[in-house]
């Protein structure tokens, strides 16, 4: 790939395991600048847990993932700098509620 065509979003052989069940096992990505990528399946494919790996939420227990040629593994705050991840449902703080 030449330095123009450098993927925005790469990650290669990915996995993410949750005790002795693999969410994501050995997957393989790259997204072009400009290009726009969907994960699609049924609950419990893996699909949040990508993209929490994707956004450095979570670190993946195996394989690396360059976001803007930034190391997510090794530097997730700067790539967390860089990534705006809006999940459904907010899990931090479920007790909390709103007033106005």
């Amino acid at each position: 790939m030449t330095e123009a065509l450098k993927p925005s979003i790469e990650a290669r052989n990915l996995t993410k395991r949750f005790g002795g069940v693999a969410a994501v096992e050995r997957l393989s990505v790259a997204c072009a600048p400009g290009e726009v990528f969907g994960f699609v399946g049924p609950d419990g494919a893996g699909k949040t847990t990508i993209m929490r790996l994707l956004a450095s939420v979570m670190t993946p227990d195996e394989g690396p993932i360059a976001i803007e040629g930034l190391d997510a593994v090794t530097n997730p705050e700067q790539v967390r700098s860089q990534v705006s991840y809006m999940p459904q449902r907010f899990g931090l703080y479920e007790d909390l509620t709103a007033c106005a």
